[in-house]
């Protein structure tokens, strides 16, 4: 069809696999059919066994460094004030502190993240 034939039984599907945010493994170019039918639902015939790309690790690790950097910009030179206020970092913490995590990070953590822990008060 792409070359002119409207009446040719070919069709070409195309995926393009970027690794800014994972890792593309080699299997992909060993075994690409089940990458193809990974990645979209109306791809599903081309094999049984579905393969996706997890990037899970690499979005939680951006989403982290970008509210990392926003913290700091916004709330930097205010935790500098508050320390000399409080007297240490344990007591800002503890001021600061408030359950649950941001929605950005509603994802899969990753074991090097550690688990979050309420700081101890020394008020």
């Amino acid at each position: 069809m792409q070359l002119g034939d409207p009446l040719s039984p070919w069709v070409r599907w195309e995926l393009e696999l970027h690794n800014k945010d994972r890792v593309v493994p080699w299997d992909v170019v060993l075994n690409p059919g089940g990458y193809v039918a990974g990645a979209y639902r109306c791809t599903s015939w081309v094999t049984d066994k579905a393969c996706r790309i997890r990037t899970a690790k690499a979005t939680a690790r951006i989403s982290y460094d970008a509210l990392v950097h926003h913290a700091r910009q916004a709330y930097g030179p205010l935790i500098n004030v508050m320390q000399a206020v409080e007297g240490s970092a344990e007591r800002v913490l503890a001021r600061l502190w408030r359950d649950g995590k941001p929605s950005r990070l509603e994802v899969p953590m990753p074991p090097e993240f550690g688990q979050v822990r309420r700081p101890s008060s020394t008020e």
